[in-house]
């Protein structure tokens, strides 16, 4: 996935659609309907602890996507300064989804790199 940070959120540019939009705060939703995608974010949780495998961040964001097109929800867990470190995905069944995931995929290990100062 390509992310591309926006003042107002953390946009998808292929698909020209927000994966996050700010303020994130619990409870917040925001849709998506535009070249016949029909998907509903809703902030699960913002601003605690989680951990991900070994990995423990401070900050974390739980984000679910209902993307009705391709009959799936994605909950996506994101670390502050990190990006996005699990995505549990479950799928439709008829007008809802399952209780249980079909899969899971989490981060196994990560590097963030200062920027550079002084290149033009």
């Amino acid at each position: 996935m390509n992310l591309q940070y926006k003042p107002e959120g953390l946009r998808e540019p292929v698909d020209d659609f927000f994966v996050l939009r700010f303020p994130l705060k619990k409870g917040n939703s925001w849709k998506v309907d535009h070249d016949g995608q029909d998907r509903q974010f809703f902030v699960v949780s913002e601003g605690e602890q989680c951990e991900v495998g070994k990995q423990k961040f401070a900050s974390c964001a739980v984000v679910r996507d209902d993307d009705r097109k391709a009959k799936l929800r994605t909950v996506t867990t994101y670390a502050y300064g990190v990006g996005p470190v699990r995505y549990v995905y479950y799928k439709a069944l008829g007008s809802d989804f399952a209780n249980e995931a079909t899969r899971e995929a989490q981060l196994v290990s990560y590097s963030v790199t200062p920027p550079v100062v002084g290149l033009k």
